[in-house]
């Protein structure tokens, strides 16, 4: 899952608005029916809803941006020698990456077929949904007719890697968040490939910004740096429209929630950074900027995280085991508002495979398939939901979430007001349903 690569107010609606971006209805608070017109109802299933990462893309065909060569743009960035096939591989004797998501959600959801072809749903104003119809309440295949890895999605743009390691960017351009070269306010409808030859891995989307890993771990991001989420030392006003090279550790994994990152060392250390990164990593003010990961106490060692929001996050041991920590829900039975400033144990002691988070949701998937969440409307401890679902990949958006089985069938339930069920309708069912169109989709 990788977390990559995770927003104050709902998905899209929480992002800020910039030039040319439409801003999708805000789902947050909002409660819940089970049938009726969705207003921003949880439906049972999400808490406040804050975007979940999406989007990697790309592929062979069109791999200029990763596959060979050294196309200008990057900034302080060689091509890396090692590929980037979906976040595989070593460099030099340092550890793989984490596995990366194939399913995500933001105000768009997206989730990459068994062929490789990536198909969006729900909200696509900004053309993050990378289809010419924008919004849409079924799946729509993005223009292109590229093949994908993995995929993040968040506020206005996704972004996705191809087989080759190619990345590719789609959705609202301002202020350079797809890494074209161009900082302007732009809507791209369809793919566009990022700038530097360089061959990622794993990658994540946050608010106008993107961030992503080549195959030894070095993060690379480019567009919005004003909040510090490059991890450069310093925040900067000046739009990057290209990879620019993040100084400091190598990583396995990283995931962006709106303007705040946390990561996992090569070493397994947890680090935070961003908007409100102080709360998240060393109990600061919740208005901190901090330009430089910082180091979450507690010392567990893990192989991957999640972010939701600026106010905590989670991750997962080799062994499966979740851990949390910040402002928040944070699966210890403990109601939330206490930072917990290093990792806090999720109780019940479940082995988890993988993770997604909200703003005040995180859900994952054991080994044997069932879904639990925490947070929001499912309480202060795991919550069995998608009850007789074989689930290997859980995304939530908060008051909404979706789960793709072991046999590749796509299933949502919660809110429905920007179509992100992908049922063909805009009504709230608290009731899992499967996502229109009978498209079998690929598990990380």
């Amino acid at each position: 899952m990788l977390s990559l690569v995770s927003l104050p107010s709902a998905c899209g609606s929480s992002s800020s608005s910039t030039t040319g971006k439409t801003d999708a209805g805000g789902d947050a608070g909002a409660t819940a029916g089970t049938g009726g017109s969705d207003a921003g109802a949880a439906a049972g299933t999400g808490g406040a809803d804050a975007g979940a990462t999406a989007g990697t893309g790309g592929s062979d065909a069109d791999a200029a941006a990763g596959a060979g060569g050294s196309p200008d743009g990057a900034t302080d960035a060689a091509p890396d020698a090692g590929g980037g096939d979906g976040g595989a591989g070593t460099d030099g004797g340092v550890s793989a990456l984490s596995a990366v998501p194939t399913l995500d959600m933001g105000s768009a959801v997206c989730g990459i077929a068994t062929g490789g072809a990536a198909y969006c749903w729900g909200f696509g104003a900004n053309g993050e949904t990378g289809a010419a119809v924008g919004t849409s309440p079924v799946p729509v295949a993005v223009q292109g007719g590229l093949t994908f890895t993995t995929i993040s999605t968040y506020g206005g743009h996704t972004c996705a890697i191809t087989p080759a390691g190619a990345a590719y960017c789609w959705g609202d351009g301002s202020l350079g968040a797809l890494g074209d070269g161009n900082t302007l306010g732009h809507l791209e409808h369809a793919p566009v490939a990022v700038m530097g030859g360089l061959k990622f891995g794993a990658i994540t989307v946050g608010n106008n910004f993107t961030c992503a890993l080549v195959a030894d771990g070095t993060a690379y991001c480019w567009g919005d740096n004003r909040q510090g989420p490059f991890g450069l030392g310093s925040a900067d006003a000046m739009p990057h429209g290209a990879p620019t090279k993040m100084p400091t550790f190598t990583w396995r994994s990283i995931n962006a929630r709106n303007n705040t990152i946390c990561g996992i060392t090569t070493a397994g250390a947890a680090h935070c950074w961003g908007t409100s990164a102080g709360v998240i990593g060393s109990g600061g003010p919740a208005a901190t900027v901090v330009a430089t990961p910082t180091a979450v106490p507690g010392g567990i060692v893990l192989k991957t995280v999640v972010t939701a929001s600026a106010d905590h996050a989670c991750g997962l041991t080799a062994d499966g085991l979740a851990y949390c920590w910040g402002n928040g829900t944070l699966g210890d039975g403990t109601a939330g508002g206490v930072a917990a400033l290093g990792e806090t144990a999720v109780t019940g002691g479940l082995k988890l495979t993988q993770l997604a988070a909200s703003l005040n949701t995180f859900c994952g998937v054991t080994g044997a398939g069932a879904t639990y969440c925490w947070g929001g409307p499912f309480g202060n401890a795991p919550t069995l939901t998608f009850q007789g679902i074989v689930a290997g990949e859980v995304a939530t958006r908060g008051l909404a979430t979706c789960v793709v089985s072991s046999t590749g069938v796509a299933s949502c339930l919660g809110s429905n007001f920007l179509g992100e069920l992908g049922d063909g309708t805009n009504t709230a069912h608290a009731t899992a349903a499967p996502v229109s169109g009978a498209i079998t989709f690929k598990l990380p």
